[in-house]
């Protein structure tokens, strides 16, 4: 959302939904959890003593849904 959008000057295109990102990582790191992730062409790896919150295939039944996208360096999913 642009800032006038989040402060109410400027209104959202009709027929958009604006939704809040979910994290798609944990607390502590784990051998399994912690491995890097290809998304798009670009490797993501969960942040220092984290972990991916689900394991590669849940990573990538999400992908198939379009329910996972990149914020900068990080991914986060659409509940």
């Amino acid at each position: 959302m642009t800032k006038e959008e989040k402060t109410g000057i400027k209104s959202v295109p009709q027929g958009w939904r604006i939704f809040d990102g979910t994290p798609l990582v944990s607390a502590q790191a784990s051998e399994k959890g912690s491995m890097p992730y290809e998304f798009e062409g670009k490797t993501y790896y969960p942040p220092t003593n984290r972990h991916w919150t689900l394991t590669k295939e849940g990573l990538d039944g999400l992908v198939r849904q379009k329910r996972i996208f990149a914020i900068g360096n990080r991914l986060e999913y659409r509940k």
